[in-house]
């Protein structure tokens, strides 16, 4: 039993014994009643319920409590995948202080976690050279909001989308890093270390729609992963 938490699994981390995973079932709909006149009231959906779970471990003896601390230690949004479901990935964010000093005592401890409404496919991408067409097909109801890696990027990136340009990132200062991420769905252009590139951009972040597209990324390689969406 393992999970791997902001891209580092807890099988690195070998007197870190992992008794318990959360048990993800399908999202519950946010509901608002309303009224309506002659009609009594109604509800409609107003997007999906965050969940908070948690991870149950135990530490042996001679465990590395400040390498763990280091791990787990953020208060950011990031990627969680479990062995339960190796093939999909969570976004979380740990919702309270993890009790280090009850550990070091007790040898247990909980990791707390507010999920995510939605889970995305793990392992989907494509890799493409400068300037090559490929094609991405969602064939999931719900739209999509692509993550890219870029490679050792030119000065300016233009990436298009079913022909049309969609969005370009430069002008891009010269060694600054050897890659770009583009994060759709945060809204983020940032480097290796985290650090938002303070960059200009025309256009927009954009998401792909159910169906087959084709996409252009002209002034790099790179990596590009769909983030597919499911409830």
């Amino acid at each position: 039993m393992w999970f791997k938490f902001n891209g580092i699994s807890s099988k690195e981390f070998p007197d870190l014994v992992v008794k318990k995973l959360p048990t993800i079932s399908s999202t519950p709909n946010l509901l608002e009643e309303i009224s309506i006149e002659g009609k009594g009231s109604a509800f409609r959906i107003k997007g999906k319920k965050l969940r908070n779970k948690t991870i149950e471990c135990y530490l042996r003896t001679n465990v590395n409590i400040d390498a763990i601390i280091e791990w787990l230690g953020t208060d950011q949004e990031v990627t969680m995948v479990t062995s339960d479901e190796p093939d999909k990935t969570y976004y979380v964010r740990v919702n309270e202080e993890i009790a280090f000093s009850k550990a070091s005592r007790l040898r247990v401890f909980s990791i707390p976690l507010t999920i995510m409404p939605y889970k995305y496919d793990a392992d989907t991408k494509i890799e493409f050279q400068d300037g090559q067409e490929f094609t991405v097909d969602n064939n999931n109801s719900l739209s999509c909001y692509p993550y890219i890696l870029l490679s050792n990027p030119s000065s300016k990136i233009s990436i298009s989308l079913d022909g049309e340009e969609i969005c370009s990132v430069g002008p891009i200062e010269e060694g600054v890093d050897t890659s770009i991420h583009i994060d759709c769905q945060r809204y983020k252009i940032y480097n290796n270390r985290n650090v938002m590139y303070n960059v200009k951009m025309t256009g927009d972040f954009f998401s792909l729609e159910k169906g087959e597209h084709t996409i252009t990324v002209s002034g790099s390689a790179g990596t590009f992963f769909p983030m597919f969406r499911w409830r």
